[in-house]
């Protein structure tokens, strides 16, 4: 059996990985690397020695990503507990919060004196308590805006912590969170914890970078992979599939959906409905030792960093303390 694997992304190589013991297989990656989101940069740290810092994907937790966690498991790929604190700074209002610890949360001692500081905790408070509930009276099939409006949640809940959140975890502009569906963004935040502060997963890193568990995947099938190729056409034959004029009896599309569509010769209807229903965007990665984007106050400092400049209509900027 041959089979195409066009994309050598995560869910390409763990496709390759169940597969390679039984099927002549392929694999297409249109860039000179594999990984996909894996992005491990190699630098000199103060000592000398050579640090692995991750520059895509980071980090994954036990409790939501099972199947990850088995798969370094049986690679024997050793993983170590993370800090995911997040702090915001805003440079229009000056406010700074790590949430964190007491401490933290009160880094610019003007919280301390802050009306709108301590309705906005209260709010977080209320909208961890409530907004699960709400999903069951109708809240259901609102956008994240209409259901904080309704709800009678302040700005600052939805300016100062729900937008800084939901950009930082979804890498978009801040202008589309408050229009995703609540139900959606309710839902992460229940599944990873983030409606309590007693019950949240332990979040993990890969020992020595997330290249690592790459490398020691694609051990079996390396020599099966045509990196700088990238895919032009994908179309259905009577016995099979044909990848850019090579013949396969299957093809596994483990690329994104508007790259699966674009290569698709014969998509049907149902594929052109569900592949062209979901947009990308790209965004830039800057691997950096420049403090100035972090707080002003390093005990604000936290893991994620979002920064929100004066001006409104500028983009926001996350920066992640690897630290």
């Amino acid at each position: 059996m041959r089979v195409a694997v066009v994309g050598t992304g995560v869910s390409g190589l763990v496709a390759a990985h169940l597969l390679h013991s039984r099927a002549e297989l392929t694999l297409f990656e249109a860039r000179e690397r594999i990984g996909g989101h894996v992005a491990t940069v190699e630098v000199e740290g103060p000592d000398g020695n050579t640090l692995a810092v991750d520059t895509g994907f980071i980090v994954y937790n036990e409790r939501n990503y099972p199947l990850f966690t088995r798969l370094l498991g049986e690679l024997g790929v050793g993983t170590q507990p993370s800090d995911m604190s997040f702090s915001v700074r805003c440079d229009r209002t000056g406010l700074e919060y790590n949430g964190s610890t007491i401490r933290q949360l009160f880094s610019r001692r003007r919280n301390l004196l802050d009306p709108g500081f301590y309705r906005m905790i209260r709010d977080i408070l209320r909208f961890n308590r409530e907004a699960v509930g709400a999903l069951e009276t109708g809240a259901a099939q609102a956008t994240l805006g209409e259901y904080v409006s309704a709800a009678g949640y302040s700005r600052r809940l939805a300016e100062h912590y729900l937008v800084p959140m939901g950009s930082a975890l979804w890498s978009i502009p801040r202008s589309q969170v408050l229009e995703m569906p609540a139900a959606f963004f309710v839902r992460f935040f229940e599944h990873h914890g983030m409606l309590t502060v007693d019950d949240r997963p332990e979040w993990r890193v890969v020992r020595g970078g997330s290249q690592r568990y790459v490398d020691t995947l694609v051990q079996p099938f390396r020599e099966r992979i045509r990196t700088g190729t990238p895919v032009q056409a994908v179309g259905r034959t009577e016995d099979g599939v044909v990848v850019d004029g090579e013949a396969f009896d299957h093809v596994v599309l483990a690329c994104h959906a508007d790259q699966a569509l674009a290569v698709l010769t014969d998509a049907t209807e149902a594929e052109r409905e569900v592949l062209g229903a979901l947009p990308y965007q790209e965004n830039d990665v800057v691997l950096h030792t420049d403090t100035s984007v972090l707080p002003r106050r390093r005990r604000a400092w936290g893991s994620w960093n979002y920064w929100l400049k004066g001006d409104e209509d500028a983009p926001a900027t996350v920066t992640y303390d690897m630290n």
